[in-house]
């Protein structure tokens, strides 16, 4: 099988995560639908899954699934994710030499950033109820999320983040149904 990119896999994810899931919503609440809300979520929880992981197999998976849910995310979101190499082009001058601890405090950081944005959003408060304003802080939250986790792959394990994300996606989360 040919080496596929970030934007083919993040558009087999988002078409696979709206076959599934529709506009996420709440079983809970019928009224709410989460829409992009449901996986920045996602993103949250797989970050305390990175944080927590005890072995290679645990971390590898946490990296794997923040990269679909972030494709999963940017598909709800309307805007493609830059590919790999990009962000590193894009993160010149940001630190390359990414410890574990970097890694994990960059990735929370990240998505706790990516969180308020999305929050100061939906209040409509602190710039974010523009639109230009609001894209421009989540696409650079994202591109350094994607940046701390292309690193930590790297750096931890000498795999390429993206290979990591298309394995988990081709062989595990591709293939679940949560329709039934």
């Amino acid at each position: 099988m040919m080496k596929r990119s970030l934007e083919e896999i993040q558009l087999e994810v988002a078409q696979w995560s709206k076959t599934q899931f529709g506009q996420q919503q709440s079983q809970v609440d019928p009224d709410l639908f989460l829409r992009s809300l449901a996986p920045l979520l996602g993103l949250a929880e797989e970050c305390g899954e990175y944080f927590a992981s005890q072995n290679e197999e645990e971390t590898k998976d946490a990296l794997a699934d923040i990269g679909i849910f972030l494709c999963d995310y940017a598909g709800r979101e309307g805007f493609i994710l830059q590919e790999p190499e990009r962000v590193l082009w894009l993160a010149d001058g940001w630190d390359e030499d990414v410890t574990r601890l970097d890694a994990v405090v960059g990735i929370v950081v990240s998505v706790g950033r990516l969180c308020h944005v999305t929050l100061k959003r939906h209040q409509g408060i602190r710039g974010m109820d523009q639109p230009e304003m609001y894209r421009e802080v989540r696409n650079l939250m994202v591109n350094r999320l994607m940046f701390y986790c292309i690193q930590a792959a790297r750096e931890e394990f000498e795999v390429q983040w993206l290979d990591l994300v298309t394995t988990t996606w081709d062989k595990i989360v591709s293939k679940r149904d949560w329709s039934k």
